[in-house]
């Protein structure tokens, strides 16, 4: 239920906030007999080379705000230069926010440069955390063009974002591990006009085929609700998953956020460590789940590697391994595992210097865990890891080497034996791709087809999965939901 504002509670939010605009709903309402003016917001201004209005660069892209190698549009004097490479992004950050429903969409230009057509996604940020959905910028004026300025326009109902919520940012993120080239942007502004109508659009319902299929309710999920999220709700399940738990160790209660924050282990408060494994944060998200009637969803860590201890710890230590891009300002010798040039990455750090070795029987103590607190099959779904296509970026301070065909189905008929020899009944899921290059590729290809795909009888990344989970599960007693 959306509850709206009074008048009175709306001109106390201007007052407080002056940098939040108002509802474009109620702008006629507002705006007009106020006389108030209700902008644009410019984020960059291409005649300075600087970001305006408290605009911050955040990126962990190579980037230049002043940057003249291409000609840019408008009269201005320079353009944002972005290297499309290894999942990087341009990040623009702002303390105050913006109002999101205050603005119909978010324009910008972008310029190819040599190459063009570089892949890349957008999206919202809220307190620092990624809100709402990535959109394709193909989708609303790209692809970009080599030598060419194209214009962006993306309407804020494209982000999935509540309208009440204040946007502290967005990232331009490469969807490629590959270097894609330097593309060019300029001209980004938060528009309070509304954009031109679409044109005619003609849609023909087909009456839908024989046999119709029924849906799991199980489709109705979400990932780490609270308790109040899943009784106000009714979602039927509740994901323990993400980057943060890919190192997860449950004995402990330590997540390794990886490249999230710094490649940190960082230890969850715990009432009673005497008393671990139980009252874990894992526990507590389990009988949360399960107090609500909604079944839990808990990402097992098959990389191979787990935080050692308590303490709290980090990969890239400035003091072993030299200067490096950027600092947690918490723990300034933390570093982001990037030396100071921006682009290069360290290399060849002691994965020992935070995590232990761990393998398929650490996996099933957990699971004797489980069981042990909760009661026989009270948990029944697991995923195998988190976005394994990805720990040669997100994780390689301990997986540097990108993820092969055969690695990812071996680590996978490793860890369900050993789960299904002693669980029978539970149900494993996987690969839990990380998005839609994932399903046709193995990182080791990039985002094409290559050298491991020709030796795997050229079928698609997951294509090769699911007919070796076929074949595991016709030759053995145990089944795989994929």
């Amino acid at each position: 239920m959306i509850v709206k504002p009074s008048f009175l509670f709306l001109i106390r939010r201007m007052m407080m906030l002056p940098r939040l605009l108002f509802v474009c709903c109620l702008l006629l309402f507002v705006c007009a007999p106020l006389a108030i003016v209700c902008q644009d917001e410019q984020v960059y201004d291409g005649k300075k080379g600087t970001l305006v209005n408290g605009w911050q660069n955040w990126s962990w892209a190579k980037v230049n705000f002043a940057s003249g190698d291409v000609a840019p549009p408008s009269g201005d004097s320079f353009s944002i230069s972005m290297l499309v490479s290894n999942w990087t992004a341009l990040y623009m950050h702002n303390d105050q926010g913006v109002l999101t429903s205050s603005f119909t969409a978010l324009q910008f230009k972008a310029h190819g440069g040599s190459v063009g057509n570089q892949p890349l996604l957008i999206q919202l940020i809220v307190s620092g955390n990624p809100a709402g959905s990535y959109v394709d910028i193909n989708a609303y004026g790209g692809p970009l063009q080599a030598g060419k300025w194209v214009t962006i326009a993306i309407p804020m109902t494209s982000f999935n974002i509540p309208a009440s919520t204040p946007a502290t940012g967005f990232w331009l993120q490469s969807n490629t591990a590959n270097d894609a080239g330097t593309a060019y942007f300029d001209d980004f502004v938060f528009l309070s006009k509304p954009l031109p109508p679409p044109s005619n659009i003609t849609v023909t319902v087909m009456p839908a085929p024989k046999p119709t299929y029924t849906l799991s309710n199980m489709l109705f999920g979400i990932n780490w609700a609270s308790a109040a999220q899943l009784a106000a709700n009714k979602y039927t399940a509740n994901r323990w998953g993400g980057n943060a738990v890919t190192r997860y160790a449950w004995d402990l209660d330590v997540q390794n956020h990886a490249s999230d924050w710094f490649f940190e282990g960082i230890p969850n408060p715990i009432a009673d460590e005497s008393k671990l494994p139980y009252g874990t944060s894992s526990d507590a998200f389990i009988n949360t789940t399960l107090q609500a009637g909604a079944e839990p969803i808990v990402t097992l860590p098959m990389i191979g590697w787990s935080p050692k201890d308590r303490t709290y710890r980090w990969s890239f230590s400035v003091a072993k391994y030299g200067a490096q891009q950027k600092t947690d300002p918490y723990h300034t010798d933390a570093g982001n595992g990037i030396k100071t040039d921006g682009k290069t990455d360290v290399v060849g750090n002691d994965p020992t210097d935070t995590d232990r070795p761990i393998d398929p029987s650490y996996v099933v103590k957990w699971l004797d865990h489980i069981t042990e607190a909760f009661g026989p099959d009270k948990v029944k779904y697991f995923e195998m890891d988190n976005e394994p296509g990805l720990w040669s970026s997100t994780h390689r301070d301990v997986h540097p080497a990108p993820l092969s065909y055969d690695e990812l189905w071996n680590r996978t008929l490793l860890y369900a034996s050993a789960i299904k020899a002693k669980y029978p009944n539970v149900k494993l899921m996987g690969p839990v791709p990380w998005g839609w290059c994932a399903y046709l590729y193995s990182p080791q290809d990039g985002c094409s087809a290559g050298p491991d795909q020709a030796a795997h009888g050229g079928l698609k990344f997951m294509e090769y999965y699911i007919s070796k989970v076929a074949e595991a599960t016709v030759s053995s007693t145990w089944a795989f939901s994929p």
